[in-house]
């Protein structure tokens, strides 16, 4: 486990509070200018952190998003409209990632939630 709390509190500031992964152009380089580390450090926290890349960690946090920001808005949204609020730039790998992280599509997703809340 990564025992750096200076740097898990400014990375908690900016994915949670920031939500620096909103910006589809975010890098592991960014975000280690933004908290004055290498992007080693940051690689290494959260692979140590979360057992994830920097680019699927990204992926998983804007999969997050989008699920919150689906179950926010009716039917009438656009799925990828909504996708790109999350931070995603590409159709396919918005719903490459999804489909892969919680093995339904996002239309699955957001379908599912409707009818357990019905």
């Amino acid at each position: 486990m990564f025992n750096n709390a200076h740097i898990e509190s400014k990375m908690e500031a900016l994915f949670t509070k920031k939500k620096v992964f909103l910006n589809p152009k975010c890098t592991i380089n960014e975000i280690a200018k933004q908290i004055d580390e290498s992007p080693k450090v940051i690689s290494t926290y959260i692979d140590e952190t979360y057992k994830l890349s920097f680019k699927h960690y990204l992926m998983q946090c804007r999969i997050e998003e989008f699920k919150k920001l689906v179950l926010e808005k009716d039917n009438k949204y656009d799925l990828y409209g909504i996708a790109q609020e999350a931070g995603f730039n590409s159709k396919a790998s918005f719903y490459r990632a999804f489909k892969k992280y919680e093995g339904i599509t996002p239309g699955e997703y957001r379908n599912k939630f409707k009818i357990e809340t019905s």
